[in-house]
């Protein structure tokens, strides 16, 4: 089970690279040959790591679109079990402080990042 849902996420992070591409004209090779290399969770993790913020973070924050950012997908419900609970508050604390409070999948439990239980959430 948690083989296929890593394989879902790759397939995932490809696909957000292909819609910054599409969406944004971003073409993020770095993004890509990390995930190629790494594999989607691995490039994640390592990106969520770092204390910095990625080239493509900061592209995607100018031209508004976080939505599609790797921070945003890793906190939806469906992947937020692949990640520790210090990875998510890291990928949260980066929208959060850009501005992007449309944070899909997860409940805010005040400090804590936690996984929603039902339904979709937003946090305010």
């Amino acid at each position: 089970m948690q083989k296929k849902l890593e394989i879902a996420f790759h397939k995932a992070m490809l696909n957000i690279y292909q819609q910054a591409h599409t969406d944004c004209g971003y073409r993020a090779e770095r993004f890509r040959q990390m995930v190629t290399r790494h594999g989607g969770l691995g490039a994640a993790q390592q990106l969520l790591r770092s204390a910095k913020y990625s080239e493509g973070f900061t592209t995607l924050w100018e031209a508004g679109r976080l939505d599609i950012s790797m921070e945003n997908l890793v906190l939806q419900e469906q992947w937020c079990n692949l990640f520790t609970q210090e990875e998510l508050a890291v990928a949260k604390k980066r929208l959060l402080e850009h501005g992007y409070k449309n944070i899909i999948g997860i409940a805010s439990n005040d400090e804590a990042v936690m996984p929603a239980k039902a339904g979709i959430q937003n946090v305010p």
